[in-house]
């Protein structure tokens, strides 16, 4: 009985650790029970970082992807953060330049 709860015990952490890694903590705990909470744990940290790549939506408070224009769920239309740079002016144009007479 003691090992059940300490195995499932593990697995909850597993399922928080996961949660805070921004991936799904009740499938990672479901994996973690089913084969191991140390196997587990191990392909959690092996794992990289999921759900950096979005961001909330400020009138219906849903996770878009950082890059979406406009909310897939209110239709919220986002403002471009950081618009391209201008490109730099040409060093001259063609009627600045003469070619040598020969």
């Amino acid at each position: 009985m003691e090992v059940f709860l300490l195995w499932l015990g593990l697995a909850i952490i597993v399922g928080v650790a996961a949660n805070s890694r921004g991936r799904n903590a009740f499938g990672w705990f479901v994996l973690a029970v089913v084969i191991s909470p140390l196997l587990g744990g191990l392909l959690l940290l092996a794992m990289p970082r999921g759900g950096l790549d979005v961001k909330v939506c400020p009138e219906c408070a849903e996770k878009v992807k950082v890059f979406a224009r406009k909310c897939r769920y209110c239709g919220h239309e986002f403002a471009i953060a950081n618009p391209p740079p201008l490109p730099p002016p040409p060093l001259f144009t063609h009627r600045d330049y003469d070619p040598p007479v020969r």
